[in-house]
């Protein structure tokens, strides 16, 4: 692919049109595209990687890459990402709802985020999305319980204390964008252990998938915990 008009590249280029688009097709074949991808090419592991760089560099101010390069993900994420999670949510809430929810917040956030590789941004995408499927959760349930109380005849009230509940400052959050962050500024593995936490899956199974020991996964969900709930009150 080292000559513009080498077969290889005509190859790329016909790669890069069907699985991204035709305006990220041309892109790669002009002189500034091309100089832009070769610029990158040692930094990924492959050329599809190095070619949605370059449309995400420029994404942010060409309205047609960026619905490419968020059409391609869209795509990319699988149809059952809330399988085993939010049973009882499928059933009340169209995940697509939640997918054009999250594009919208990126399109604003575009500037403030970096692509290191497709994998990376699919996984920090599915995190998100996470995220945002566990507050829709959040507001269903206690949409339920309001209306649960009304129905015997309280009023409704504030739970005092709640925001010092280790879970409650995962499931209480006001700002999706602001604990968005917060966990953006947790290592992988602190993601992970949070993550698994607000599935509610069992310490015994969260240490079996992490290869750790019971005492320590707690210890690492404790400080993980107490992590999160310092960044979002910055």
């Amino acid at each position: 692919m080292e000559e513009p008009h080498s077969t290889t590249q005509q190859q790329f280029l016909a790669q890069a049109q069907d699985e991204i688009g035709h305006a990220t097709a041309e892109l790669l074949a002009s002189a500034e595209g091309l100089a832009k991808w070769q610029a990158v090419r040692g930094d990924f592991e492959d050329d599809l990687d190095a070619a949605l760089k370059v449309v995400f560099d420029m994404a942010h101010t060409d309205v047609e890459l960026r619905d490419e390069f968020f059409r391609y993900f869209w795509y990319q994420l699988p149809d059952g990402w809330l399988r085993g999670g939010f049973p009882s949510l499928k059933r009340h809430l169209d995940t697509d709802d939640l997918r054009v929810s999250a594009f919208r917040e990126l399109k604003e956030e575009l500037g403030g985020l970096e692509f290191v590789g497709r994998t990376a941004f699919r996984k920090w995408l599915l995190q998100r999305l996470t995220w945002k499927a566990m507050n829709a959760r959040r507001a269903l349930m206690a949409e339920r319980r309001r209306a649960d109380l009304q129905a015997e005849g309280h009023e409704l009230e504030w739970e005092a204390g709640a925001d010092k509940e280790p879970s409650e400052i995962l499931m209480r959050t006001e700002d999706e964008r602001r604990i968005a962050k917060s966990i953006a500024a947790l290592n992988e593995q602190e993601r992970e252990i949070l993550r698994m936490y607000a599935l509610d899956i069992s310490r015994t199974e969260m240490a079996e998938e992490l290869q750790l020991k019971e005492p320590a996964l707690r210890q690492k969900l404790r400080r993980a915990l107490a992590k999160l709930r310092k960044e979002v009150k910055k």
